[in-house]
């Protein structure tokens, strides 16, 4: 996964939720992708504003309920995360 090397050395610990079509949304460092596992496929996602959210400056991370009123649309939520001079330095 090249989403790997680009995000050195805050990748250890990447922030992971199943999305509903089976592909895994990755937030690793500051960067995003959605990654088909069963296709070997990456899509990258625009980088994430602000700050690092990956360990050691975790955020919190949570992904809002899949309902029938919303049509199973997944909305994944950042909250925190470290600017300056750690997210600097991990960048």
């Amino acid at each position: 996964m090249s989403l790997l090397e680009r995000t050195l050395p805050a990748n250890l610990y990447p922030i992971t939720h199943l999305l509903p079509t089976g592909q895994l949304i990755l937030n690793l460092n500051n960067n995003a992708t959605i990654y088909d596992h069963v296709a070997n496929q990456e899509y990258l996602l625009p980088n994430v504003p602000y700050a690092v959210r990956t360990y050691p400056a975790s955020a919190a991370n949570w992904m809002l309920p899949l309902t029938v009123a919303n049509k199973w649309l997944a909305t994944v939520m950042y909250c925190g995360g470290c600017v300056g001079r750690l997210a600097q330095i991990l960048i």
